[in-house]
């Protein structure tokens, strides 16, 4: 059985992992820049704050994705058969 501790270690198991990484973790770099320079910026009305809302939003959804898929968890979804 596993020790907590491992389970919380990134997978080694694929070269897949290595690779997304080093193309997911700049461009969300990237993507965070733009949206605290966005943020810098002063809102012109209620669109822009929902649309900066939704984008949080993303970047959330992406990071935790990344994060689960670095550590072979999959969604918790069956298929009906």
């Amino acid at each position: 059985m596993q020790s907590p501790c491992s389970r919380n270690q990134p997978s080694t198991r694929t070269p897949y992992l290595g690779r997304a990484r080093e193309v997911f973790l700049p461009a969300l770099q990237v993507v965070g820049d733009f949206l605290y320079d966005v943020r810098q910026g002063t809102f012109q009305g209620g669109l822009a704050a929902v649309h900066y809302g939704l984008l949080l939003g993303l970047i959330d959804e992406l990071l935790v994705a990344f994060h689960l898929a670095q550590r072979s968890f999959a969604h918790q979804f069956q298929i009906p058969g």
